[in-house]
């Protein structure tokens, strides 16, 4: 809003109407930058349940008692960063 429409708004109103100008030009601007989502709810279902899998049988096989390698554990901070990305994209 110019200063011009501003001087038009009673001065006892003048911070309302500019706050609410500001907030409308936010809000404008935020959803003109959303990106569209990478994944579909069901891409990103699937790639969780993948995922989530791989980290149960690592710890299956913790629990009977063999030794994770460290190519094993490479996987498992790459399924966690996974999933970390994935909730990450969903919720935002």
């Amino acid at each position: 809003m110019s200063d011009l429409a501003l001087t038009a708004v009673e001065p006892a109103r003048r911070a309302s109407v500019a706050l609410d100008v500001i907030t409308n030009m936010r809000q404008r601007w935020q959803r003109a930058q959303r990106q569209p989502r990478a994944l579909s709810a069901r891409e990103a279902l699937e790639a969780l349940q993948f995922e989530a899998m791989l980290v149960w049988v690592a710890a299956q096989n913790i629990a009977s008692g063999v030794q994770l390698t460290s190519v094993d554990m490479e996987r498992l901070t790459l399924a966690c960063s996974r999933i970390h990305v994935i909730t990450d994209e969903v919720t935002r």
